[in-house]
């Protein structure tokens, strides 16, 4: 594995009483597609967090390129990596085309006005996520699934290495979830490093390179492809409860359900 994105002996408090992580070690593999799962808790977006330089690790580091990622200011390392949180809601009326434009702003001088190589990157972006009839369109009169291409839209057109996702198949229906992730893996063949955080393992289980698994007790249980991370073994101690892992009959990917106990 190449690694591009690394965490060690990283550790991180909201409080300092309570550690929410301790020690972590973890590598990103570069211009793969990565899935970072784990239970409700677990520290999913905090830990993108953390990889995005959003909020300062209390102990250890966090390396892009064997570069220290707090070496970089907010808007050098907004050229590297850009982080998509869970939830946007723009304040104001923006167009399709107006939200890409604002993943431009890491690349520009403060009140600039768009140039010619602003609009050819907003044109590829669009061109990539499938939105160019959407151009005009406002946010706010988009479905789900057309919402979700055009963030994704909008950090690549912050040119970055690496793209940052957290739940972003959230409030989608299946073949919109398949949609964001064929998209998803398609940028990784094209040299992007994507990591995702999601709860949807079976169907991210199709389609990304690599597995980060959490338990509820904020620790990596396992690192690796989903053979070697999505076992019977790591689930029920990432999630305390009881897994069933087979084959899928059609896809012959892993199927993963929670075991269910008769009712006494």
């Amino acid at each position: 594995m190449n690694p591009i994105l690394t965490a060690e002996n990283l550790s991180f408090c909201y409080h300092t009483d309570e550690r929410l992580f301790e020690n972590i070690q973890l590598s990103i593999a570069s211009g793969k597609l990565t899935a970072l799962i784990g239970p409700n808790g677990s520290g999913k977006s905090t830990l993108l967090r953390l990889l995005a330089g959003i909020i300062p690790t209390k102990q250890g580091k966090i390396f892009l390129n064997q570069a220290p990622i707090s070496s970089l200011h907010a808007r050098e390392r907004a050229k590297k990596i850009a982080f998509l949180p869970q939830n946007i809601f723009p304040i104001f009326p923006l167009t399709v085309f107006e939200i890409i434009a604002m993943g431009r702003f890491p690349r520009k001088p403060i009140f600039s006005g768009l140039t010619q190589k602003d609009y050819e990157v907003i044109d590829r972006c669009m061109n990539i996520m499938n939105l160019n009839r959407l151009k005009n369109r406002l946010y706010s009169e988009l479905s789900g699934g057309e919402c979700k291409r055009t963030l994704i839209a909008s950090i690549l057109a912050q040119e970055p290495e690496i793209l940052l996702l957290d739940e972003p198949l959230s409030g989608l229906d299946l073949p919109h979830q398949t949609e964001t992730l064929n998209h998803l893996q398609k940028l990784s063949k094209e040299g992007y490093t994507v990591v995702i955080a999601t709860h949807e393992i079976n169907i991210v289980a199709r389609f990304a390179h690599e597995f980060i698994l959490l338990s509820s007790d904020h620790q990596i249980i396992a690192q690796g492809d989903a053979e070697k991370t999505l076992t019977i073994d790591n689930l029920n101690n990432a999630y305390n409860t009881s897994f069933w892992v087979g084959v899928h009959p059609f896809t012959k990917g892993l199927l993963i359900e929670v075991e269910q106990k008769e009712n006494l």
